[in-house]
């Protein structure tokens, strides 16, 4: 007998109320960095290795940083490149 798990239940019943009672698929790229983490993920994707420098900010260009959200960005940066706008 399969029993759903409660994490993946509360999970989903959490993703329906942010999505569809809240519209947050209207407010899902109103976050400024958005753009900022899907040309990181593309990036990452294009040469195959975290970026070690702050490639995007005015004031810390160059300076050391590590790409804390890597996996969900290599992730929106492969759904840009397979079904993202037309460039």
């Amino acid at each position: 007998m399969l029993v759903p798990d409660l994490a993946l239940v509360v999970a989903c019943v959490t993703l329906v109320y942010c999505l569809f009672l809240f519209q947050g698929y209207q407010k899902l790229f109103r976050d400024s960095d958005a753009g900022w983490h899907i040309r990181a993920g593309e990036a990452i994707l294009s040469t195959g290795a975290l970026p070690r420098t702050d490639p995007y900010s005015f004031t810390r260009a160059g300076q050391p940083w590590l790409a804390w959200e890597w996996m969900a960005d290599v992730a929106v940066g492969a759904i840009d490149r397979t079904a993202g706008f037309p460039e």
